[in-house]
């Protein structure tokens, strides 16, 4: 796997040898930044179940101008540290859960990604907790990939979903700040 578009184009990325880590299809990851290449330069980038870190290395490479990886994974660890020696941009990891990260930390960020794990049973409420954190960016994009025969409902509290794709088995869905709640 590597780095596809960008400063970083190219770069190998690891993978850990031992399961739990379920790396972003290409398709995904090339139509997700399709998607929202004009938001890409200069955004505050929020990757969370990141994995391999694959998502942040492309959105740095695209011109992002930060990002910060948060797993709780221990065997994603070390891959993440090995990803990231070629990064020269701004980036922080945080090894903790999800839920505790996004209840008790600032969501300042232009750009949330939640690529959860998918068996994963509580999507529907990292989105809620997202919507109730009141330092969230009034202008965040909020991203989950989440298996596609699955559907999230359209409004999660302060949360309005804009887009939905499906790829494969894989769904992208899209959600905003909602001014009116």
């Amino acid at each position: 796997m590597h780095v596809s578009a960008g400063k970083y184009k190219g770069w190998k990325v690891a993978f850990p040898k031992i399961g739990g880590v379920r790396p972003v299809m290409a398709i995904v990851r090339e139509a997700f930044f399709s998607i929202i290449f004009n938001q890409i330069v200069g955004s505050s980038f929020l990757d969370v179940f990141a994995g391999t870190g694959i998502m942040s290395l492309e959105a740095l490479s695209r011109g992002a101008s930060l990002a910060h990886l948060v797993d709780y994974n221990k065997s994603s660890k070390s891959v993440l540290i090995k990803n990231f020696e070629v990064v020269s941009e701004p980036y922080k990891f945080c090894f903790k859960k999800a839920e505790l990260f996004l209840k008790k930390r600032d969501l300042y960020y232009d750009l949330i990604y939640l690529d959860p794990p998918f068996g994963y049973s509580f999507k529907e409420n990292l989105l809620k907790i997202i919507s109730e954190n009141e330092s969230l960016n009034k202008d965040a994009k909020i991203i989950i990939h989440y298996p596609s025969r699955e559907n999230l409902d359209s409004n999660i509290l302060r949360l309005s979903k804009y887009d939905s794709r499906k790829y494969g088995g894989s769904r992208l869905d899209f959600f905003k700040v909602s001014p009116y709640v």
